[in-house]
């Protein structure tokens, strides 16, 4: 037997059955022990819009069911090495907002006492200020890579300071964060006055619009928030909506023109290297499909939403897990110009592959097809 917790094997009972715990690892009811853990936070009545994110622990948990513990991109395998289990949810009070914040923090405060990382399955983005204020009285001011399309910096939420789209105003408040190590990474969409970005970059943000990024990799991005974090404890946040809508279209409050999956992917391997204190993944709303056909059964919408997840769901907390090891399987790219196609990731192929598909579907700029990689004027 192995010494420590191994997920369930497909070949030792069905991946449709068992118990529904994340990628189908024992259970715990406590963090001692433990170097990691998955806990789900099924709140969503902090949402401004469509809710359906208290759904998203137990869909992201159905899900992974299909993960299995090698990652054959990147050599990941977390659970030869480390003690990892599903410490359950925290039984928030679904009936008051402000109720439920404590009651968060002490579960946190609980975990990160036994010397074990959280990797938080969302539950809206309110979830992300009491899990910080854990943080902060663990590490003191941490770093933040938080990956979404919205700043999360409101004042306000009609009249109420705590909100999904108020949690990283109230962190800064509050002294949670090392503010000049903050990236804001994916941002997008309209907004209600022309300075809406300008409060975070005044407190030392790093804010990285999506438009900026369109058709690149993100590795060079990655390798500089590595050299400006360095070794302070780091929190990374992805909110699901950073990921354009026509690849993850379940999630609350959705915006066009967003990072696409490789981008995705080449943001949370880049976190190789930092020092992760903790992870979550947020406004995973299973019951909306990227075809919002309200007619159509919750369940079956909710099974398509979720399989868009499974790569990032994987490659998102094994980075966490990762960061405890000493291999070394997510060497940063390097910036200087174009590699041998044998020697690129399995992500900058892809990219490569997308950036051809556009033109030679569109060369309405004069390049022949598949030459230079660069859209239409059509295509912005």
């Amino acid at each position: 037997m192995h010494p420590l917790n191994q997920p369930l094997s497909g070949n030792a009972m069905p991946r449709f059955g068992g118990i529904a715990s994340m990628m189908r690892l024992p259970v715990a009811t406590t963090a001692q022990g433990l170097n990691a853990g998955f806990i789900g936070v099924p709140l969503d009545i902090g949402t401004s819009h469509r809710p359906g994110a208290r759904f998203g622990p137990r869909q992201i948990r159905a899900e992974s069911s299909l993960i299995r513990p090698y990652n054959m991109a990147t050599g990941a395998a977390p659970f030869d090495t480390l003690q990892v289990a599903d410490l359950g949810d925290v039984p928030i009070n679904t009936y008051s907002l402000e109720k439920s914040l404590p009651i968060i923090t002490d579960f946190y405060r609980q975990v990160l006492a036994a010397g074990c990382i959280p990797l938080t399955l969302g539950g809206d983005h309110t979830i992300a200020l009491p899990i910080l204020r854990a943080m902060a009285e663990r590490h003191g001011p941490v770093a933040l890579v938080h990956v979404d399309a919205h700043a999360d910096v409101n004042p306000e939420m009609f009249g109420e300071r705590i909100a999904h789209g108020t949690p990283f105003r109230r962190a800064v408040e509050e002294g949670l964060l090392d503010c000049h190590k903050v990236f804001q990474i994916g941002l997008r969409g309209s907004g209600y006055a022309a300075d809406d970005f300008d409060w975070p970059r005044q407190q030392g943000f790093t804010l990285v619009p999506a438009h900026e990024v369109w058709y690149q990799s993100l590795a060079p991005l990655m390798t500089k928030v590595r050299q400006t974090i360095g070794n302070t404890p780091c929190y990374l946040s992805f909110d699901i909506d950073g990921i354009d809508p026509a690849y993850a279209g379940g999630t609350g409050t959705p915006e066009v023109g967003g990072l696409s999956v490789p981008q995705a992917l080449e943001i949370v391997r880049g976190c190789r290297g930092l020092n992760l204190a903790g992870a979550d993944l947020v406004e995973v709303s299973p019951p909306y499909d990227p075809s919002a056909a309200w007619g159509q059964p919750a369940v079956r919408d909710a099974v398509r939403t979720a399989r868009r997840y499974r790569p990032l769901i994987l490659h998102c907390f094994s980075t966490v897990l990762f960061r405890l090891t000493d291999h070394d399987l997510f060497s940063p790219v390097p910036a200087q110009g174009p590699q041998p196609a044998q020697d690129r990731c399995p992500d900058q192929r892809a990219m490569d592959h997308w950036r051809q598909t556009l033109c030679r579907d569109r060369p309405s700029h004069g390049c022949a097809p598949g030459q230079c990689g660069q859209p239409g004027p059509d295509r912005g």
